[in-house]
């Protein structure tokens, strides 16, 4: 397989690296960067989407995109479509949450993260997701039913970046991540990350 890359947020970047080192991924073309030193071929800078079989981060006319927000054939890989995919494999009626950077406000609403986020206050969005603010250097995505909580806790940058890669590993699924949330979350801990369990 061959990854067009659009983008030069650090995320979009972070993406194509975790998608280099899969070995499904012949080569990473980066439309909008430079390959960094080191790479070889399997990185390389890219002038034209012929011979790409998907874009990664942002909406295309003719390939295959994945993107972190809801355009392109597979969308939401990101750590809020992790949270829903978490919660998804949970059953019906189970509670979906993820941190975001910013100092917790009062609130009835809380979220047990594993160990060392733990508790954290939040809000539901306009989808149900909990958002829970945190101050701290780790993000996390979770579900809870109630008897058992799932969940992933890493570094911002890693998690983003690897969310938004697993959706280029999910075949022909089209639709939000969550629609195949077992694969989906199968492709994100082929990329690194890794599911905690309590209860």
């Amino acid at each position: 397989m061959k990854v067009l890359v659009a983008g030069t947020e650090p995320v979009v970047l972070r993406a194509a690296a975790s998608l280099a080192a899969h070995p499904d991924v012949a080569q990473i073309g980066l439309a909008d960067a430079n390959p960094p030193s080191g790479w070889g071929d399997r990185m390389v800078r890219a002038k034209t989407s012929r011979g790409y079989d998907l874009i990664v981060g942002r909406a295309h006319r003719t390939l295959r995109s994945i993107t972190a927000d809801g355009t392109g054939a597979v969308t939401h890989a990101s750590p809020w479509g992790l949270a829903r995919a978490l919660a998804g494999g949970l059953g019906p009626g189970a509670v979906a949450a993820l941190t975001v950077p910013g100092k917790s406000r009062r609130s009835p609403a809380f979220f047990d993260f594993p160990a060392p986020v733990g508790r954290l206050l939040g809000s539901p969005d306009e989808a149900g997701v909990l958002v829970c603010p945190d101050d701290e250097e780790l993000a996390a995505a979770g579900g809870h039913n109630g008897n058992r909580t799932v969940a992933v806790v890493d570094h911002p940058a890693f998690l983003e970046g690897v969310c938004l890669a697993a959706g280029a590993l999910l075949g022909a699924q089209r639709g939000p991540v969550w629609d195949s949330a077992e694969q989906y979350l199968s492709a994100c801990e082929e990329l690194g990350l890794v599911r905690a369990e309590a209860g």
